[in-house]
Order: C-alpha cells, then sequence, then structure tokens
C-alpha cells in the first residue's frame, strides 16, 4: 500500500473551516504529511477555492450562529463540486446548539466522513435514534436509544474512553450512512460494514491541543488522495488513521531520544516531525489493526474448503461460487477450512485463499483461518481457529495478539482444562455426527452445548458437527449464540433459501 506516497504525489489542497485555536498547528500538520492547507471563513472565498479542492474539513470548535450558516454554505457548495466533506463535529455532546448544527450538516447534506471522540459520536447516534422512534432530539435520547448506544461520559470538548470504539463506529456509520471514526485509546473506523480498531498511538496525544482537529484535516488529505485502490476511501482513511496515531508513537521515542522524558511542548515539535518523516513502510510494519468482534457474528458461521467440492470438475470455482452465494444469502462469519483428503496446498492453497479473503472483504464478514497459522500471518486474517491439537492457544494468541481466536472444545472437562479466556470464542461439539470432518470426535448433543454453557453463562460459543436447519432451534434454545455448518450449505440445492432459513432461526 502507498497511500502516504499518493498523498505526496497528489498534494491535495485541503480547505479548512477549523477553529481558532487550532489554525496553526492543523496547517503546520497537513504542511508536514504532504498536503497543502487553506485556511478559509467566508463563502465568497470558498467559492474561489472549492472548485480546486481535494477536501474541505469542517470543524465546529469555535462555532457561532454566522458560522454556521457558513458552515451550511460551503458543505452545500463541496456537494455541488464532488468535493469529499469531513466533519469533526466538536463538543456536539455539551448541548442542543452544537449537536444541532452537526445534525444538519449530517442530515441535510452529504457528509464523506465523520470523525469525533467517543461522546460526541455517541451523543450523535443517540439523537438520531431518538428521531427515528419518533422523540425529539432536543431532549434526552429516548431509553431505546440509550439502551442500544454504550453510554459514554463527556465533558465539553473531552470524554472518556469506550470499550468497543468500533462498534460504536459501525452504529454511527449505519445510522448516517457515513464512513466513521470515533478516536481515544484505541481508535474506531467503520462504513458500516467493515469495521477495524487501531490499537497505536501515544498517550500524549490528549494532552497537545489540536491533535485531535489535525486529525480531521489529515483524514481529508487521505481521503482527497488519488491512491489508486480498491474501496479507496474506507481503505485511505484506515491508513491515514493509523499513520495519526503511529506518529504519535514515533513522536513520544524521539523524545525519550532527545530529551530522556516525554512532555507536551517537546512532543508537540516531535509530533510535527514523526509525520513528516512517516512512510508506508512505517505504517505497514507498525500498524496494529483489531477487528472487534461481536458474539452476533456467530450466528450463521461457514465452514468449508475445495475438499468438500471435490465432486465438481473445477473445485476451486464451485467452492468460490458457494462462498460468495452464501455471503451474499447473509452468513455471518466464514472460516476457510483447507484440510484433508484432496485439499489444496502451497501456492495453490494462498491464491485460493485470497480469493476467498477478498469476497469475505467485499461483504464485510470475518475471515477466519482453520489451523494454519503460517497462511493466516502472511495474509493478515481477521482470526484463527484452533483445535485441542493444533499449536497452542497461549502461542496463539501471543502470535496474533489482536485477531479473533476460536478454540474447539469437546465437553465441561475439556472446557475445564482449556486456557479459554484467552479465545474470543468457543465451538462446542460435535453436537451430532458429522461425515464433514474425519477426526470428528463422538456426538454430544445439545446436552453437551447445555453443559458447557452451564458452566460457562458468558462466553460466545457457536455449536459445531452435524448441524441442520430443522435442529438449530433445538441448539440456540440449548446456550449456543449461533451454529457452524458446511454441508447443510456445501450441499445445498439452494444455498441463498437455505442461509436465510438459518438467519431466522433465533
Amino acid at each position: 500500500m502507498t497511500y502516504i506516497a499518493a498523498l505526496r504525489a497528489t498534494n491535495p489542497l485541503v480547505i479548512c473551516l477549523t477553529n481558532d485555536v487550532v489554525k496553526n498547528f492543523t496547517a503546520n500538520g497537513l504542511l508536514a504529511i504532504g498536503a497543502s492547507p487553506a485556511m478559509s471563513s467566508c463563502i465568497e472565498d470558498l467559492r474561489d477555492l472549492l472548485p480546486y479542492a481535494q477536501a474541505l474539513l469542517v470543524n465546529i470548535g469555535t462555532i457561532n450562529p454566522e458560522l454556521a450558516i457558513t458552515y451550511k454554505k460551503a458543505v452545500a457548495l463541496a456537494n455541488e463540486l464532488n468535493v469529499p466533506v469531513v466533519l469533526d463535529p466538536v463538543a456536539c455532546s455539551a448541548g442542543v446548539f452544537r449537536r444541532d448544527i452537526a445534525l444538519d450538516l449530517l442530515l441535510q447534506h452529504k457528509i464523506t466522513l465523520l470523525r469525533g471522540n467517543a461522546g460526541e459520536i455517541a451523543s450523535l447516534v443517540q439523537a438520531k435514534y431518538a428521531l427515528d422512534n419518533g422523540g425529539n432530539h432536543k431532549e434526552a435520547a429516548s431509553e431505546t436509544a440509550a439502551n442500544e448506544v454504550a453510554t459514554v461520559n463527556s465533558k465539553g470538548v473531552d470524554s472518556s474512553s469506550i470499550a468497543t470504539p468500533g462498534t460504536l463506529a459501525a452504529q454511527c456509520a449505519q445510522a448516517f450512512d457515513v464512513l466513521t471514526v470515533v478516536t481515544g485509546p484505541i481508535d474506531g473506523i467503520s462504513d458500516g460494514i467493515t469495521t477495524e480498531e487501531i490499537v497505536n498511538g501515544s498517550s500524549m496525544m490528549p494532552l497537545v491541543v489540536g491533535t485531535g482537529c489535525l486529525l480531521g484535516g489529515v483524514l481529508a488529505a487521505f481521503i482527497g488522495s488519488k491512491a489508486s485502490a480498491p474501496n479507496h476511501l474506507y481503505n485511505s482513511a484506515l491508513w491515514g488513521l493509523t499513520a495519526f496515531s503511529l506518529a504519535g508513537e514515533m513522536a513520544a521515542k524521539a523524545c525519550e531520544t532527545l530529551y530522556q522524558r516525554v512532555e507536551p511542548g517537546s512532543f508537540q515539535t516531535e509530533f510535527i516531525n514523526a509525520l513528516y518523516r512517516l512512510t508506508d513502510e512505517d505504517v505497514n510494519k507498525g500498524k496494529r489493526w483489531k477487528r472487534p468482534f461481536n458474539r452476533e457474528e456467530l450466528s450463521v458461521y461457514f465452514i468449508c474448503g475445495t475438499q468438500d467440492f471435490k465432486e465438481s470438475d473445477n473445485p476451486v470455482r464451485a467452492a468460490l461460487d458457494c462462498i460468495e452465494i452464501a455471503l451474499q444469502a447473509g452468513i455471518t462469519m466464514f472460516q476457510l477450512r483447507e484440510k484433508g483428503a484432496g485439499s489444496l496446498e502451497g501456492e495453490a492453497k494462498l491464491e485460493f485463499a485470497k480469493q476467498v479473503q477478498a469476497l469475505c472483504k467485499t461483504y464485510g464478514v470475518p475471515f477466519i483461518m482453520n489451523d494454519d497459522m503460517d497462511l493466516a500471518e502472511t495474509l493478515d486474517v481477521d482470526g484463527v481457529h484452533i483445535g485441542q491439537d493444533d499449536d497452542p492457544i497461549e502461542a496463539v494468541r501471543q502470535r496474533f495478539p489482536n485477531k479473533i481466536i476460536g478454540l474447539s472444545i469437546h465437553s465441561p472437562e475439556e472446557y475445564a482444562h482449556s486456557r479459554v479466556d484467552l479465545a474470543d470464542y468457543i465451538g462446542v461439539g460435535p453436537v451430532y455426527g458429522t461425515q464433514s470432518k474425519g477426526d470428528a470426535k463422538a456426538p454430544i448433543g445439545p446436552a453437551g452445548i447445555q453443559a458447557v454453557r452451564e458452566v460457562d453463562g458468558q462466553i460466545p460459543i457457536v455449536a459445531i458437527g452435524g448441524i441442520t436447519v430443522p435442529n438449530t432451534a433445538t441448539i440456540r434454545a440449548h446456550g449456543a449464540d449461533g451454529v457452524s455448518v458446511i454441508s447443510a450449505i456445501t450441499k445445498a440445492n439452494n444455498v441463498t433459501e437455505v442461509v436465510k432459513q438459518f438467519k431466522n432461526i433465533k
């Protein structure tokens, strides 16, 4: 990936309608990363500048009624010119005045990317939920909205962190149909389909006024540059967000080296320097991404490999076709299990896995690798699943600290002797007899699921083995969050219909 190189080659003009406190810092930061900043505050000027701009930043930090009108006109003009717009709804959680301005821009215009802290984003989502449920967003959000959106404490422009910023970003992206970035100790980004959390950053960043505001400008520069890549908007924003956070780490290290301690004043200077020195190679080596895990993703968990299509004249093509149809129909997680007689190996397995991964990314479904840690690392998959006889989960978690990890469990006794605390979910079974796995253990029945659930009432469980549409309701009633299936889908006459039937069983 060459997003930073593309940005510097493009030198995008970013028009910044930003607050008075951060204009100088924002301009210097944009210059350092390779963009061309222009600070403006009147619509007459914007009519001249916007036709040449690659992006527009609207930051409401020092808003007033007159500026609100200007910002609204500016966004409308940018929409006419197809110029991407980044909105930073500073302190919109502090009161109705700011929230109304942000909501108006989001609901009446096209915002390309929304960036805010957890408190700001949560307040907007709660207000939108209240509106959707017939409430008045000028009053407190409805009880339904408050229950659906994680509670975040805020104070002016600051807010506390949230445990699942990716989930909040996804909620906002879906509510407003806008690419959303939630910032904090861990950042989240989502377009409503694909979601990532970024673990990079420095604890010094909140101690320098304007780092968040500068991020809005940097994200505008990245989405405005002309990098040629699939899903440019999401991927360029993810890269820019990661680069910005990584620059914080680089600045802290530089301060330790140069001054033997990290303090806000020197950190601010070194942060600008880090943005200037930053390369795509730095980001590629230093990025720490985590796909947030949601137990609902276990609902319809499809597992297969080319060996499940060995009767076909072209097992690879048959597998890819079946997987794409299943993805279109709504499976919630996919695991590539390429093992057993007739399975692919070496370069052929790698190429097949790349194609499957691309399909999963297209449909926003987590791509899990079964028992091939080297290939999982090569492809940077969303997660891995291991059995009791595979690599120890301690080693797997150390190797993949930020990935989804699933662990197979056969009984409460096996649960007791396993490090399930290192797993995001467990696969329990086989529930029924199965022909899909030659190494399957004796069936445990729905009662086996319930026995494990009684030992641990919280851990996400997906049932494994012999799952069909008719027995799914029973399995879920005994404590499973979802079901994993192979032959019920791979051998179905109508894959779409079968997947939909699985999805309708709660």
